[in-house]
């Protein structure tokens, strides 16, 4: 688990774009997806990271 993460160690745009992929996909299915598509749009690092890790995205993927 990422506890503290900084953008210069994440590929932070990668991750964004993955999550919204993920999310954008699933609103298809699941239309309280949105909900979290709209979280991931304004989210910070740490935030994306958590909500990643919470999906169970590999964290080592976006790793610089």
């Amino acid at each position: 688990m990422y506890k503290t993460v900084c953008s210069d160690n994440i590929d932070v745009w990668r991750l964004w774009e993955d999550l919204m992929d993920h999310f954008g996909t699933a609103t298809e299915f699941f239309p309280a997806a949105t909900a979290d598509l709209t979280e991931v749009q304004s989210a910070s690092v740490q935030k994306l990271v958590d909500i990643a890790e919470k999906n169970g995205f590999d964290m080592r993927k976006y790793l610089k």
